[in-house]
C-alpha cells in the first residue's frame, strides 16, 4: 500500500528520478492525501522514503525535512484541538 502510494506521487509531483524526493516536503504529501500515510512515520518524509524504498542510496544529509532531535508528534485532533505538537524525547 505504501509503495503504491509513493509511486502514484512520484509521478504526481513530477519527478524523474529518485533524487528528487530530496526536495519533497510534508505540505507535497499532505497535499496528495499522504497525511495519514505520512503519521505513521511521525511527519517525516525522509523516514517514510527510506522504509518505503530501502533498495535505493539514500544520502540523508540532502532532505530538505530534517528533525534537529528525535522527537513524537501527537495529533491533537485526538484531543478536540487542532493542529499536531512535537514532544522532544531529550535525545540528540
Amino acid at each position: 500500500m505504501l509503495s503504491k502510494f509513493y509511486d502514484w506521487l512520484h509521478v504526481q509531483l513530477g519527478h524523474k528520478t529518485m533524487d528528487d524526493w530530496y526536495n519533497a516536503t510534508v505540505e507535497d504529501i499532505y497535499e496528495n492525501g499522504g497525511k495519514r500515510v505520512l503519521w505513521y512515520f511521525h511527519g517525516s518524509p525522509s523516514s517514510a522514503l527510506t522504509t518505503v524504498y530501502p533498495e535505493h542510496s539514500w544520502d540523508m544529509k540532502q532532505f530538505k525535512h530534517k528533525r534537529r532531535r528525535e522527537e513524537t508528534v501527537v495529533d491533537l485532533s485526538r484531543f478536540g484541538l487542532a493542529g499536531e505538537f512535537a514532544l522532544e524525547s531529550g535525545k540528540s
